[in-house]
């Protein structure tokens, strides 16, 4: 890394942040191409200053949330149902995480 940090931003990318991961780059996307934030703390709330696919910078929600998931366990009778999958953590409200499930699948839960 250049002296200064990315692109000449302060070292500010290389200190530890918001807990969380930035999401998966996505070539598509229609994102920023130039820096919106310099470092987590430039970001509102949970959102983080990640890379676009276009080295720029901007504040998202970041995939991973804290804690763990619960090992997968006996259905509640919703978790099965396909309507209610999730891809990443920011899919799920609040603290819950997209974990592992009975089904074979993947729904929002409580972290433990």
């Amino acid at each position: 890394m250049p002296p200064g940090g990315p692109r000449g931003f302060p070292e500010m990318f290389s200190q530890p942040g918001k807990p969380g991961a930035c999401p998966v780059l996505d070539p598509f996307a229609l994102e920023v191409c130039f820096p919106k934030c310099k470092s987590d703390f430039d970001c509102e709330g949970v959102r983080k200053c990640c890379k676009t696919s276009c080295n720029g910078y901007q504040c998202q929600i970041p995939d991973e949330k804290a804690g763990s998931c619960p090992p997968p366990g006996a259905t509640n009778g919703t978790t099965c149902n396909p309507s209610v999958r999730c891809s990443s953590d920011n899919k799920c409200d609040g603290e819950q995480k997209c974990c592992p499930n009975a089904c074979n699948s993947t729904s929002c839960q409580n972290p433990v």
